[in-house]
């Protein structure tokens, strides 16, 4: 399956992940324990346009392993496949809160918001989702701070 998403043979993995949920143990991505086969799996349903399989699976994952940074970047790509960038930024954010890189996060999460603001309509607008981005700003705001006075202090 590596080889077929690297070339980017989309029926070989196509038959791939037909194959595997018939025979997997686990028959459902969500029911996966193996983080390999999860990763896996969910960028060929990525690359096979069914990337609303993937998400959904590598949510569950990042809620039990909220440290995990490549899944929240392999989350990222699922909700950008998806046309979803609100989700997609804070996906990526997290991932860079993972990474203890605050600023980084920062940045996206700030990101968000702005591309919030330039939504023409209410209709375009996930509440929910914008007011989990405007309290993680100001978690990692204050987790900036305290990684900056902590350096500040190791220098002294």
């Amino acid at each position: 399956m590596e080889l077929a998403l690297a070339a980017g043979d989309k029926a070989t993995m196509q038959k791939m992940v037909a194959l595997w949920s018939t025979t997997s143990p686990a028959s459902s991505l969500t029911q996966s324990k193996n983080r390999a086969e999860l990763f896996l799996i969910s960028q060929a349903h990525i690359v096979n346009n069914e990337a609303d399989k993937a998400s959904s699976a590598l949510r569950a994952w990042v809620a039990s392993h909220p440290q995990d940074a490549l899944a929240w970047q392999l989350l990222s790509k699922a909700y950008a496949a998806q046309k979803q960038t609100i989700r997609a930024i804070r996906a990526d954010a997290e991932g860079q809160v993972s990474l203890l890189d605050y600023a980084a996060a920062l940045d996206r999460f700030r990101a968000a918001q702005e591309m919030v603001k330039s939504f023409a309509s209410a209709q375009d607008r996930d509440f929910i989702e914008e007011s989990i981005v405007d309290v993680r700003t100001r978690q990692v705001q204050e987790l900036l701070k305290q990684q900056r006075q902590y350096e500040k202090d190791a220098v002294k």
